[in-house]
């Protein structure tokens, strides 16, 4: 419960920065290098949440990107309708393409 209580801290601190668009490049780059770590322990909505606020803010970081695409293709049964419109407009935003994902969604 620890691992996931702090996963959902990076995606929690990343969604509000995008929400007030605060750009912080020293901070996006931390919570990028500690998600990454960590990804295989993110919730369906942290992972979401976590590419969302990163491509709100037209952040683009193609490690965590390319990361939480093969996470999210692990996850998609587990993912609502929301979780896939917010992933997929998070990676149209930065126009990554990961095809399998697309073809999963």
């Amino acid at each position: 419960m620890e691992e996931e209580t702090d996963t959902q801290s990076f995606a929690l601190t990343a969604w509000a920065i995008a929400k007030l668009l605060y750009e912080d490049g020293p901070l996006l780059d931390a919570i990028s290098s500690a998600s990454l770590s960590r990804l295989s322990q993110f919730a369906v909505q942290s992972l979401t949440n976590t590419v969302w606020a990163f491509s709100k803010l037209v952040r683009n970081d193609e490690p965590l990107l390319a990361a939480t695409a093969s996470s999210a293709l692990r996850m998609i049964a587990a993912m609502d309708p929301q979780d896939i419109s917010n992933t997929a407009w998070a990676f149209c935003r930065q126009r990554f393409l990961h095809q399998s994902l697309l073809d999963g969604f």
